[in-house]
C-alpha cells in the first residue's frame, strides 16, 4: 500500500512540474537580455567595420577579383541582393557605415538562428522536423502543455559532442567567415585567409561574447519560459516598411508607404500565448510586440556618396 501511495505521489509531482506555468524568468529580463545584444551588436560592428577598412579598403574602386565576387555570392543569401549590390559600388574609404550596417544583418540573422535553434550547431534537417511537430503540439494542446512540450524537448535533444567552448568556437568561426565574404564584396584589397586571420585575431573575443549572449537568449526562450511563446523576430529584405510592426533605426522622412527595408539591424521579440482551445473554429492566439526589429531602409543609401 505504501508502495503504491508513494507511486501516485510520484506520478502527480511528475504531473505538477510539466503543467507548471511558472516562468523562470520575466518577460522583462528576457527583453533586457536581447536588448542587450542588439547594443553590443552595434558597438561591436562599429569598431570592426571601422577598424578594417582603414586597413584594407583602397582609395580607389578596383576590377574586381574572383574571390571578392565569390565573397558577394556567399554572403547574398544571407543579408540580401540589394545591400551587396550597393556594398560592390559604393565608396567606403572614408565612411564605414554601410560595411557596419552589413554586418549588423548578417548578425541579426546568425544570432536570430542561434536564439530560435532546438539544437544549436546541429542538424538542420532535426531541428526543422521537430519545429514541425512543434507547431503541431501548439495548435492542438493548451499553452502549460505545449509549453512544457518545448521546455523538455529543447532541454533533453541529444547533441553532438561539443562542449560550451567547442560550441562557441564553431560559432565565431561561422560568423568571421560571413564577415569577411561582407569585406570581400566591399573591395578589401586583402585575401581570405589574410581577412580572417586579423578578424580572429582582433575580435574573435569580442563575436564570442556575443554568440555566449545569443545561446543565453535561446536557453531563456526555449527552456525558462513556458506561459507563453517567445519568438525573436527579423525583417526579410526587400519587405514594405510597416511602422506597426518595426521601426527604422535611422527614422528617416521616407518612412512611409512604399518605402522597402535593406536589411535588420536590431532584433526584436514577440510574445505568443494560446488562450482558447475548445474546438478547432475557436482557438485563439493573444500576440504581444514586446520589441520591434528595427530596420535600415534601402533609401538610407541615397544619402551616401557614390
Amino acid at each position: 500500500m505504501t508502495a503504491l501511495l508513494d507511486d501516485r505521489t510520484s506520478e502527480l509531482k511528475g504531473a505538477q512540474s510539466f503543467l507548471t506555468t511558472a516562468d523562470a524568468f520575466s518577460g522583462t529580463e528576457v527583453l533586457n537580455t536581447l536588448q542587450r545584444l542588439n547594443s553590443e551588436v552595434l558597438q561591436h560592428t562599429a569598431f570592426i567595420a571601422e577598424s578594417m577598412i582603414e586597413s584594407y579598403m583602397p582609395d580607389n574602386a578596383l576590377m574586381k577579383t574572383e574571390e571578392q565576387m565569390a565573397g558577394a555570392t556567399r554572403v547574398t543569401g544571407v543579408i540580401g541582393r540589394t545591400i551587396v549590390h550597393f556594398l560592390g559600388t559604393k565608396k567606403h574609404s572614408d565612411d564605414p557605415i554601410l560595411v557596419q550596417i552589413a554586418f549588423q544583418a548578417y548578425f541579426a540573422h546568425v544570432l536570430q538562428w542561434i536564439a530560435r535553434a532546438w539544437n544549436i550547431g546541429g542538424d538542420e534537417t532535426q531541428n526543422r522536423l521537430i519545429d514541425d511537430i512543434y507547431e503541431k503540439v501548439r495548435d492542438t494542446e493548451a499553452q502549460a502543455i505545449s509549453g512544457r512540450w518545448r521546455a523538455l524537448t529543447r532541454g533533453n535533444i541529444p547533441r553532438r559532442q561539443r562542449d560550451e567552448l567547442q560550441l562557441t568556437s564553431l560559432l565565431t568561426t561561422k560568423i568571421l567567415s560571413g564577415l569577411v565574404d561582407i569585406l570581400l564584396a566591399a573591395g578589401c584589397n586583402a585575401n581570405q585567409p589574410e581577412l580572417i586571420t586579423t578578424l580572429s585575431s582582433k575580435f574573435s573575443d569580442k563575436i564570442s561574447f556575443l554568440v555566449t549572449l545569443a545561446v543565453r537568449v535561446n536557453k531563456i526562450v526555449g527552456e525558462d519560459v513556458t506561459s507563453g511563446d517567445l519568438e525573436v523576430l527579423t525583417v526579410p529584405p526587400a519587405s514594405l516598411f510597416d511602422p506597426s510592426s518595426m521601426e527604422d533605426v535611422y527614422n528617416e522622412a521616407s518612412s512611409r508607404a512604399g518605402a522597402r527595408v535593406l536589411c535588420t539591424t536590431d532584433l526584436g521579440l514577440r510574445k505568443r500565448v494560446r488562450v482558447s482551445t475548445t474546438g478547432e473554429k475557436e482557438k485563439q492566439w493573444a500576440v504581444t510586440t514586446l520589441l520591434k526589429p528595427k530596420v535600415a531602409l534601402e533609401s538610407v543609401v541615397e544619402i551616401m556618396d557614390d
